[in-house]
């Protein structure tokens, strides 16, 4: 291999920081796969959060697999704070805790997965490969969204003001949303639909409003559940129903995500 193809595969790359405050297991971890077959290549190795961040701002890392109970700065802290620095990268925690509540503390601090130690190398291998395929894929649909964004000279218009290129498609989303909510609405459709590739079509739309499509279409349901709660002979199954979300269970905790409140709750502002 030539030393400019060398130097364009290792540009490819999807680079991994490990963290660990022990020496034998991050270490060990840096050991226990091949990476470079599945396209990941080790850029650093850290004993605590704080070296972690000093690392990550050199390194730039695509994968963070980062211990939880370390000194100085623990692994959610870490994750937060590297999340508010590089939002884009994708965090593996791995803890000796078989606890859910640090599950659970993670997966709402963006954290793409959890395992415990000791590290399976099966399961970090399958984390790590379907990662790596989520990261390329974006990487995909960035390119495409800055092609787009180049070829209708919209760099610096207004998100949803605008009338040309992405704008236009993400005004048709918006519009689709807004007069079908009550239907089966879910990604892949409205990627069909607009001939545009899953992922692409994720990524533009959070660019052009800064919303996810999911969260957009759950605002738009509920704020007309809220409307339709006013109507004290309608059951709470019939609103759910009506603005397309079949499970009741699942509609009552949405409601409250975005409500503060339960359904029954909300309704009482009106009735009493």
């Amino acid at each position: 291999m030539t030393g400019r193809n060398e130097r364009r595969r290792r540009r490819t790359l999807i680079k991994l920081l490990i963290v660990d405050d022990e020496r034998h297991i991050r270490e060990g971890i840096a050991r226990v796969l091949d990476y470079e077959s599945i396209g990941v290549t080790v850029v650093g190795l850290a004993e605590n959060g704080a070296q972690a961040l000093e690392l990550a701002r050199e390194t730039q890392p695509d994968i963070l697999l980062t211990d939880i109970c370390m000194p100085v700065m623990d692994g959610l802290e870490l994750s937060r704070r590297i999340l508010s620095i590089r939002p884009e990268i994708k965090i593996l925690i791995i803890s000796g805790y078989d606890d859910f509540a640090y599950a659970r503390q993670a997966i709402e601090n963006n954290v793409a997965g959890y395992l415990l130690k000791p590290v399976d190398p099966d399961e970090l291998y399958d984390r790590l490969v379907a990662l790596c395929a989520r990261i390329r894929s974006e990487r995909i649909a960035q390119r495409e969204l800055t092609y787009l964004r180049q070829m209708a000279g919209i760099r610096d218009a207004d998100p949803i003001q605008t009338t040309t290129g992405a704008s236009r498609v993400v005004q048709s989303i918006i519009a689709d949303i807004n007069q079908n909510y009550a239907k089966n609405i879910n990604l892949s459709d409205l990627a069909e639909k607009y001939k545009l590739s899953y992922s692409y079509l994720s990524l533009l739309f959070k660019k052009e409003t800064n919303l996810n499509i999911i969260d957009y279409l759950n605002s738009v349901r509920i704020e007309r559940a809220k409307e339709l709660m006013q109507d004290p002979t309608m059951r709470v199954s019939e609103i759910s129903d009506m603005v397309g979300i079949a499970d009741s269970h699942y509609f009552a905790r949405l409601f409250k995500k975005y409500t503060g409140k339960s359904p029954t709750e909300y309704r009482a502002m009106f009735l009493s």
